[in-house]
């Protein structure tokens, strides 16, 4: 890495699903405003308007991993050793993630 840096595979696992129930959220929002709108599906796509319940459940399950992964991660012991204090403001992040 350029930076020297590592980054941890609680980190990295956390924003593969995060970001992949992002992009599937922008599709499903691509896909309602078509279908409220009556557009036909478009040519340069590979997900069709017959596909918007698939992708609601994906950006779902995507989104929930996320969660589980940060709620593994905040209750590991490594996380334990390094916090001993509670701090109360990363359990109000941790649920507006939800």
């Amino acid at each position: 890495m350029a930076s020297e840096i590592q980054i941890s595979q609680w980190l990295f696992i956390f924003s593969m699903f995060i970001f992949t129930s992002l992009a599937l959220v922008k599709r499903y929002v691509e896909l309602a405003t078509r279908l409220d709108c009556g557009l036909p599906d478009r040519s340069d796509r590979d997900y069709r308007i017959a596909d918007l319940d698939v992708v609601a459940a994906l950006a779902a399950a995507a989104g929930l991993n996320a969660i589980t992964i940060f709620a593994l991660y905040v209750t590991s012991p490594d996380v334990q050793k390094l916090y001993r204090q509670r701090h109360y403001g990363s359990s109000v992040q941790f649920f507006s993630i939800g």
